[in-house]
């Protein structure tokens, strides 16, 4: 027999199960990490000499662009499929695999949540490791059921108000009251999503927020500390500057870049700073202003159409 054949049965029983210990909060459903699976599997390894090594298969990577509220918006979406070896000291391995699916509206991190999942299922199906709780991992997986409340009369109609007025303690909000503190977040809803982590103000449906007005003041005043301190990721440099002209004045550059390619590389190869416009001499407020354009320009320039030299 091999020496893979003998530590497996001994790793199995020294991983024993992994629960789903974490717990989202803001979108009331439990899970387990990444970091969960390596800790139990980990060490185990380590004792019993038994070495992991995962390759990368069929990686595939897509971009999907579209327009949201005026604002430039893109995803990744990465699929691919990951072998994990665990090798023993006298060279036998045993192999297992599993495949990783991810999406990212930031665009660096969808290749790393891909293959934090391949990796857990790989070790979860090549291990056959105990779970408490399903086995996948998605959103929508353990998801605390709300506490149910008895039906109400129907309420008279009331005057909208101007900020969101919760269910009483220990109940859950009414319809009403959530599509009312949805619209509350819309002028903000850049700043929402960054408090709740998700990508848009749709995924925030379901959820059964808030419970009390004391915690739906808590959370508008996390949303306003985000938009008063200026946490959302800002463009900054050449891409923060605002075109002065043309079709596409007040653009930033930066919105230029993501939406005509073309147009902005034309602009950053021909465009001169003149000191006379239809042979009179420009003023001078124009033409610091040209000036900077040009500066910008040119970092723009540096950064994305300047090839190295061979």
């Amino acid at each position: 027999m091999n020496q893979i054949s003998e530590l497996l049965p001994k790793l199995m029983r020294a991983v024993g199960s992994i629960s789903k210990d974490r717990r989202n909060e803001f979108q009331n459903y439990t899970f387990r990490g990444i970091d969960d699976v390596l800790n139990h599997v980990g060490p185990p390894c380590a004792e019993l000499d038994i070495r992991v090594s995962p390759t990368v298969h069929d990686y595939q990577s897509a971009v999907t662009e579209w327009q949201e509220t005026g604002k430039h918006k893109f995803q990744v979406r990465v699929t691919l499929r990951l072998r994990l070896e665990f090798t023993a000291p006298d060279g036998s391995t045993h192999v297992a695999e599993g495949i990783g699916e991810a999406i990212d509206t930031n665009g660096d991190k969808a290749s790393n949540k891909a293959m934090s999942a391949a990796f857990k299922y790989a070790c979860f199906m090549g291990l056959v490791i105990p779970v408490s709780g399903a086995l996948d991992d998605s959103d929508d997986d353990d998801k605390v059921p709300a506490p149910k409340t008895p039906p109400r009369p129907p309420a008279a109609p009331k005057k909208a108000t101007p900020s969101p007025k919760a269910a009483p303690d220990g109940t859950t909000a009414t319809p009403d009251q959530r599509a009312r503190f949805l619209k509350l977040l819309k002028p903000v809803s850049d700043e929402a999503c960054v408090f709740f982590g998700v990508d848009s103000l749709d995924q925030l449906a379901d959820m059964d927020f808030p419970s009390t007005e004391r915690e739906a003041d808590e959370i508008m005043d996390g949303i306003r500390k985000l938009v008063d301190e200026g946490e959302q990721p800002k463009e900054s440099g050449w891409r923060a500057f605002p075109l002065p002209f043309g079709k596409k004045k007040g653009q930033t550059l930066g919105d230029i870049a993501h939406e005509d390619g073309k147009y902005l590389f034309g602009l950053a190869m021909n465009f001169e700073v003149e000191t006379e416009w239809n042979g009179k001499p420009k003023r001078k407020e124009t033409i610091e202003k040209d000036q900077a354009l040009r500066r910008a320009l040119d970092e723009c320039k540096a950064e994305l159409f300047d090839q190295p030299a061979q």
